[in-house]
């Protein structure tokens, strides 16, 4: 029979916590005209503000035009080299919502098969069927408008 092992007990105590303020920084950068979040996590960008750092900090990166901010977090770094990960990336600008342009697109619910559809106005073509609800519907003909244009 097998032998059921006890489960594991980690108990922390006060050595393990510190007040992050105290621990690690955060800092904001005003990115110039023309970074992109992909520049971000290159090491060259950040040479010249590594000696500012220490692992564990923290970086809200602000796009010139206050269209997106980014926050990295400092996994490594030294004098003139600092290795940054993206943690997660914010859109500021307000999102178009192509169904409220009645004149291109019509959502319309189909029946039990064909459920809820997108549909040309200009040609009456269903270019997206069998989407669970109105809302869904909506969300993809907003991601179909960003890559069509």
């Amino acid at each position: 029979m097998d032998e059921v092992k006890p489960k594991r007990i980690v108990m922390l105590n006060g050595d393990h916590i510190r007040e992050l303020e105290y621990e690690n920084h955060t800092f904001l950068v005003n990115l110039p005209e023309g970074v992109a979040i992909s520049d971000l996590t290159s090491e060259a960008c950040w040479a010249v503000l590594a000696g500012k750092f220490k692992e564990g900090d923290f970086i809200r990166a602000r796009a010139y035009d206050h269209t997106w901010l980014a926050d990295l977090y400092v996994k490594e770094c030294s004098g003139t080299y600092a290795k940054v990960i993206l943690l997660q990336r914010f859109n500021l600008e307000p999102e178009t919502d192509p169904t409220k342009d009645v004149d291109k697109y019509l959502l319309k619910f189909r029946g039990p098969v064909l459920k809820w559809c997108v549909i040309r106005m200009a040609d009456k073509e269903v270019i997206k069927d069998k989407l669970l609800s109105q809302e869904e519907a909506s969300r993809w003909l907003i991601e179909f408008e960003k890559t069509v244009g």
